[in-house]
């Protein structure tokens, strides 16, 4: 048993790192492992996971996908319109795109990152992956399964190194201005000096003579 969980945790992480690479119709295809398998792997993952019923908005979801909001599987109204409340206004142009574009047919499935308000009034990164699984004799998205991932600390650290580097190139661009300044003010005062001054590089080669020789 002991090594069976372990190869389901194994297979969970596995899961985890690839996700945001591939689409989650791969996950939700004809050759995907039992649904007992893929409860094992979402959960040994950390994954939220939710199955939305479009023509009357109703939503169930895992503990885990309530978790992420800081809420209970309880507090949480199971329609789209209330998580739809909570996707950062930012955001929800996007979402709301992407989201019409696979319910109409235009993709075969949906992904966005973007920010929800957790309980407690703080903003946090989620990646939310699913497809229409089920569909009306006229074509009409009836049902659609997918998953939603915290990548908050991934998204914070990657913002963090952005600034870090707008900022290193920020004291460069200063480092380099200071630097022409002091050059242009270096060849000012020798052009003025009576007395001559030269400069040679390593071979010997004269780079520079003030207007005094």
């Amino acid at each position: 048993l002991e090594l069976e969980r372990r190869a389901v945790l194994r297979h969970g992480l596995a899961f985890q790192a690839h996700v945001q690479r591939e689409p989650v119709a791969t996950l939700l295809d004809a050759d995907a492992p039992p649904a007992p398998v893929m409860a094992l792997v979402i959960e040994a993952a950390n994954l939220g996971y939710w199955d939305w019923d479009v023509r009357n908005d109703h939503i169930v979801m895992n503990a885990r996908a309530a978790e992420m909001a800081g809420y209970t599987l309880d507090e949480v109204e199971p329609s789209l319109r209330f998580w739809a409340e909570h996707v950062h206004p930012e955001d929800w142009p996007e979402v709301q795109q992407v989201m019409e574009d696979h319910l109409s047919g235009r993709t075969p499935s949906y992904q966005t990152e973007h920010r929800i308000r957790t309980k407690s009034g703080d903003w946090k990164w989620v990646l939310q992956a699913g497809r229409v699984t089920e569909h009306s004799p006229d074509g009409s998205s009836l049902r659609a399964t997918g998953i939603q991932l915290d990548i908050d600390a991934a998204k914070r650290a990657g913002e963090q190194l952005r600034r870090l580097n707008e900022d290193l190139e920020d004291r460069l661009r200063q480092r380099t201005m200071e630097l022409a300044e002091l050059e242009a003010l270096y060849h000012t005062l020798a052009e003025s000096a009576p007395q001559i001054i030269w400069a040679a590089d390593t071979a010997g080669r004269m780079t520079y003579l003030n207007q005094a020789w």
